[in-house]
Order: structure tokens, then sequence, then C-alpha cells
């Protein structure tokens, strides 16, 4: 990712005219989530509906086997928009701050913004909070906001026991998308590139959302285009399997009193709904692109932190081990004139 956004720059940093290098420089639109694995629609999961990312995918290339650098947000992330590998970074936690090791280090927004791109930041594509987010990479800087739904749009809950004190509530929404904060964030997005290509300029914006990050809560029309009954549980492995797991492979223990069937359908279910409520966001921005006539000069990037274990491997909920599901994430890349449009690929690429 970072090799394909700088080549971009390259290409528009030769020795042009201003007007020529206007016109020849192209934007980059980055979508982040937030714990999404590969359950979506492009990836071949029979039940999750994902049309807008699937459609992004039709458009550009799917890469089958990307993998993150290290399976829980922060250090992923610093990973991600450094360019550097967590042995250079020295970020491994969400307690390590992003620039504890790098100092001046130029970070992949701010080397666009060096460059003459306006750069603006809407949701979470850094980490959150002072310390985690960089400032000095953007023009427009919205920091994620409204990580737990107010109690009052709550229409349904359930928060079963987890391993670890990992979190596993969700949440069904009266909320409309429209004023759920990704919903915000896609909305917001969506006014800042009417403002920047009414100005001409280039641009490299980050939106980032919080879904399918727990809580899994989101409207309750995508709730109900999951039916518990209709969800299949992982199957079980071979009695003993957990204990013939190298102790590295094994980062939380399991809970003293494992989930109900009931429990973990209504979890993937949760989960499921948040990855189609994500999907409806990214058609937000997509449907800007289409009428701010973008898709001939954007590269687009769509791309998750990291995977999310499901029940899956006799029980393994959240992240934070070196199996598939929580180091593999989906990526997908859109450029203008992209000779692999509508390929995928089983090429081996790290964030």
């Amino acid at each position: 990712v970072i090799l394909i956004l700088a080549y971009a720059t390259f290409i528009a940093s030769g020795s042009l005219t201003a007007v020529a290098e206007t016109q020849r420089r192209q934007n980059v639109l980055l979508i982040v989530t937030d714990d999404m694995n590969n359950d979506l629609g492009c990836y071949g999961h029979p039940q999750v509906q994902s049309p807008h990312i699937d459609r992004l995918a039709e458009k550009g290339m799917r890469f089958d086997r990307a993998y993150c650098q290290v399976t829980v947000c922060n250090p992923s992330r610093v990973s991600m928009l450094s360019g550097l590998r967590p042995d250079k970074t020295r970020v491994y936690t969400l307690t390590e701050q992003t620039r504890s090791h790098l100092g001046d280090w130029v970070m992949l927004p701010e080397y666009f913004r060096q460059k003459g791109f306006f750069t603006a930041q809407i949701g979470k594509i850094y980490h959150t909070k002072d310390g985690y987010e960089d400032p000095r990479s953007w023009d427009v800087e919205i920091r994620e906001f409204g990580k737990r739904p107010p109690e009052d749009q709550i229409i349904k809950y359930g928060n079963p026991d987890g391993p670890g004190e990992h979190t596993n509530d969700w949440a069904w929404l009266k909320t409309p998308d429209a004023q759920t904060p990704d919903g915000i964030v896609a909305r917001r997005a969506v006014k800042i590139l009417e403002q920047i290509v009414e100005r001409g300029e280039p641009f490299f914006m980050g939106a980032g959302f919080r879904r399918p990050h727990a809580p899994f809560a989101a409207p309750q029309e995508y709730f109900e285009l999951y039916p518990t009954e209709s969800i299949k549980l992982p199957e079980s492995p071979p009695a003993g399997y957990r204990q013939q797991l190298v102790p590295a492979a094994v980062n939380y223990p399991p809970p003293d009193q494992p989930m109900t069937e009931q429990q973990q359908r209504e979890l993937i279910a949760a989960y499921y709904a948040c990855n189609t409520y994500v999907d409806a966001q990214v058609g937000v921005l997509l449907e800007a692109v289409d009428r701010l006539d973008l898709w001939k000069n954007t590269i687009i990037v769509f791309v998750s932190d990291h995977g999310y274990h499901l029940g899956d491997h006799g029980g393994f909920w959240h992240k934070l081990s070196l199996f598939e599901e929580s180091a593999r994430v989906p990526l997908v890349i859109y450029a203008p004139d992209m000779k692999a449009s509508g390929q995928s690929t089983q090429q081996l690429v790290e964030l």
C-alpha cells in the first residue's frame, strides 16, 4: 500500500508545469475499518452482505493473502502508516504511543501533505487520543468519537461473558445511519470531498470507521438481515486441540463458563450486522466518488487493521493471535486505468 501510494506521488512530483502537475496527480482515498475480518461477499462468504465493498473489488484488485504486522489496532496502524515493521517502530501494544520511538519520522499522510496534497482525517485512522493521533499529518483532523451508543437508542442488548476481559456486547439501535458515528464520518468525509474538488486541490483523505469493533452496535435493519437461527457455528476441533497449541498461540484463557450456542449465534450475527453496516457507509463514500467524477483521478484503498476470531479453533474470539482469522485482512486497491481491474491475487502482501 505504501509503495503504491508513494508511486502516485512520485509521478506527480516530476519536472512538470504547475498546471500539468495538478492534472496528473492521483488523489488518494484511504478507507480503514476496525477489527474487520474477511467475512465479506467479495471474499466468498456465503451469508455476509457487502455490496459496496464488492463493487469496489469489481473495479479494483482484491488481495486474498494480505496480512497485518500486529494483530491489535494501535501497533498495526502505526506500522501501516509509517511504512515500518514493529521491530523499527517498537510499538507492540495499545499503550505505546505512535511516536514514542519514531521521533520526526515522516508518516504516510504527512508525506503527501509535504508534497502539496490537502490531507484530511475523518474518524479512526491512527489509534485514538492524544499521543496516538498525529496532528502534523493532517490539514483537517476529525477524530473518532462515539464509541458507545446512547442508552436511549438501544432496542435490544446482550453482553455474554467472553475470554479474558474482552467485551462481547452487542446492541440493536433505533438510530438512523446518518446519525450514528460511522454514518457521520462518511457524510462529513463527503462534505470535505466536495469542498476539495471545488477548490481543485489534490488530496489524501483517510476515512476511518469504528465498526465492526465491539460493542457491536448498529441500526436494527442490519441485525434483521442475520436471524440467529440462520447462523452456522464454526466446526469443533478434535478433542485436546487447545492443549496441543504452542503457548504463543493462546493469548487469553477461555471463559470460566463457555457461551451457549445461542449466545454465540447472537454474537456472530451482531458482527455480521456491523460488517454490513460499515459496507453501507462505504457506499456513501462511493456514491460521492461517482457524483464527483473521482474514479478517473483517485486511488482508493480499502483495508482493515487486522482480522477477528468468531468462535473458531475451539472457542477463539477477538484478535491477538497469529492464526489466519486474526492476522489476515481484507485489502482492495483501485487505481485509474489499472490493468488488473476486477482481478484478485494470491500473492503474499503486508500492510
